[in-house]
């Protein structure tokens, strides 16, 4: 893990990183949390005392992620057991907060998603199947249920009803990209 002095653009490695990825620094700027090189467990350095500590060590992590205030580190699991999980700072005490199981989350290039709301309330992907994807007609700046073969839109020769007016102040150019 580098960190960029903007000043002098030198890039310097994070004492004791090699091997770890995926990292986030706390909103406060004080910790740093990456993920082990095997996926099992996370480290969090604490740039006060240039230390590192391992935690979640038996724990499959698919994303980290802070909370705004720097006093807690959330993650989620994808193991048998997948869970909701955050970990308060600096004690690195961890608590279960959701039980993921049962919640058919969609796993793509970067795993299946999860995160933070602004108000600290857990956001994660719930796949509920194609029959819930809806296509945005900029011609029209309408909302349509999709439709056809896995969710993709069709056009179809009768009038769809437009569930409702999107992005009102936006035209669409002659070859159908979307302006001001």
């Amino acid at each position: 893990i580098k960190t960029v002095d903007l000043r002098s653009h030198q890039a310097m490695s994070v004492p004791g990183s090699q091997g770890l990825f995926g990292s986030q620094w706390s909103p406060d700027g004080r910790y740093l949390v990456a993920l082990m090189p095997d996926g099992l467990g996370l480290k969090m350095y604490d740039k006060g005392t240039a230390t590192w500590k391992k935690f979640a060590s038996r724990l499959e992590i698919n994303f980290e992620f802070w909370s705004r205030d720097s006093r807690y580190v959330y993650f989620d699991t994808l193991s048998a057991d997948p869970a909701f999980y955050r970990a308060h700072v600096p004690d690195l005490k961890i608590e279960r907060v959701l039980n993921l199981k049962g919640y058919r989350r969609p796993f793509g290039f970067i795993g299946a998603y999860s995160g933070l709301a602004p108000d600290g309330s857990p956001l994660i992907v719930n796949d509920v199947g194609w029959h819930e994807i809806y296509a945005l007609d900029l011609s029209s700046r309408c909302i349509r249920h999709a439709r056809g073969n896995f969710g993709l839109a069709r056009r179809s020769s009768r009038r769809e009803s437009c569930r409702g007016v999107i992005f009102p102040s936006l035209r669409t150019s002659r070859d159908g990209y979307a302006s001001k």
